[in-house]
């Protein structure tokens, strides 16, 4: 996810012509499907950030990515 994001970021730093709300609108529609559907649950009718959908975002990636990851033994 935090590649996803910082790549994201780098492209939009390259257009000019992107207000806040269609750069969020692009991000969440870039996600797959499990995180997308979750930040669009979580944010709701409200008009988030960029920063707050990535942030969104990434507590979903590590949340679910901890409890896939097997668990060494001891």
């Amino acid at each position: 996810m935090e590649s996803y994001t910082i790549a994201f970021r780098t492209r939009l730093l390259e257009c000019t012509d992107v207000d806040d709300s269609e750069a969020v609108r692009c991000y969440i529609s870039g996600l797959k499907t499990e995180p997308r559907n979750w930040v669009r649950m979580m944010i709701g009718n409200k008009s988030p950030s960029l920063q707050h959908a990535a942030q969104i975002a990434e507590r979903y990636d590590n949340t679910h990515n901890h409890q896939r990851r097997p668990s060494s033994p001891h």
